[in-house]
């Protein structure tokens, strides 16, 4: 009897600890993901706004293909010459923070009517006065 009334007692208690991710996420990891995906619209519709608001002067990128962009300006070049995608999507999101410092991971899908772009990224974000810049990015081509 006794062992039932254990049984009973842990479903119940891992029943009530199911909760979704984003319950689950710290204000802080609600705002990057937030961020995030702006990030995928920003890269859609070419959004210098975006890359001002949360790209930091001292940014720093690893391409697909290996490419070493050093700055938020020389990045916004990049980005403005990149082709142009119909769709950005992500999956698997992960989002750490550590005190003043965040990172993302995924999986990224970028579509247009000519190719399909399949990457796995991190982003690094430094929270400072103005709140969450990215300071770092890399993305590597899944095949």
């Amino acid at each position: 009897m006794l062992r039932y009334a254990l049984v009973s007692v842990l479903v119940l208690l891992a029943a009530g600890t199911h909760a979704s991710a984003a319950e689950l996420m710290s204000a802080d990891e609600l705002e990057i993901s937030k961020i995030e995906e702006g990030w995928n619209e920003a890269s859609k519709n070419r959004s210098k706004a975006f890359y001002e608001k949360y790209v930091a002067d001292e940014f720093t990128y690893v391409d697909d293909k290996g490419e070493f962009i050093n700055g938020r300006a020389a990045f916004m070049d990049h980005a403005m010459d990149m082709p142009r995608a119909d769709e950005v999507t992500t999956s698997n999101g992960i989002v750490k923070v550590h005190g003043t410092t965040g990172v993302a991971t995924g999986r990224r899908w970028a579509r247009n009517s000519t190719a399909l772009s399949v990457t796995r990224y991190t982003t690094v974000y430094v929270k400072g006065g103005d709140g969450w810049m990215i300071v770092a990015s890399q993305e590597t081509r899944v095949k």
